[in-house]
């Protein structure tokens, strides 16, 4: 009887052991605060950036940024849905919805951005990194290159904002318009972008 009863008193102790322990290993982190996460398009990938936030009255709101193309415009979301599970998301004025399940081993929110296309997208906590600073290159760069007899205007525009100095690529002639281009860096007098979009 005896043993039956310290078998017990240790069971009992072992089930309020497993019961105290915080199951910090299921609960994901509060989705308060910055998130971003990168599309991959033929042109490159874009970099979107998620701000979500509390109002006054505790419901929660959002807006997405595209880093790469619009740095410092923040679009509206909509229909925002959040469980420690699921995170779901509208964005009207893009035509875009975005539904992602939650990945405890990455620490992330992985799903996909619908926007007439499915494209994959994993939400990572925090802002994307600032750009380097170029100074002297602001404002819009207007040239024309000739291919095969054929010339062709080409666009750069370049501006620098508290992220860091953003540039983006046209070529009107083929329809090209705002594709981002990084690593934007001075050579010899001239600025020139460590990657070129191929078309």
């Amino acid at each position: 009887m005896k043993s039956l009863k310290t078998l017990a008193s240790g069971l009992l102790a072992l089930l309020i052991a497993v019961l105290a322990t915080p199951a910090f290993a299921q609960s994901p982190p509060d989705i308060e605060g910055s998130w971003h996460g990168a599309i991959s398009l033929p042109t490159g990938d874009i970099t979107l950036v998620l701000r979500v936030e509390h109002d006054e009255d505790g419901a929660l709101s959002a807006t997405l940024e595209n880093f790469d193309q619009s740095p410092g415009r923040l679009t509206p979301v909509s229909d925002l849905e959040v469980t420690p599970e699921r995170l779901s998301f509208r964005v009207a004025d893009a035509g875009a919805t975005y539904e992602g399940d939650w990945d405890e081993t990455t620490r992330r929110w992985t799903g996909t951005l619908t926007q007439g296309a499915a494209l994959p997208l994993e939400f990572e906590r925090g802002a994307p990194p600032p750009r380097p600073v170029v100074a002297g290159l602001d404002g819009v760069w207007e040239g024309v290159v000739e291919i095969n007899g054929v010339e062709l205007r080409q666009v750069l525009r370049v501006r620098t904002l508290e992220q860091g100095t953003f540039a983006a690529y046209a070529s009107p002639d083929q329809l090209v318009n705002g594709v981002p281009l990084t690593g934007l860096a001075r050579d010899g007098g001239l600025y020139v972008p460590e990657t070129w979009p191929q078309f």
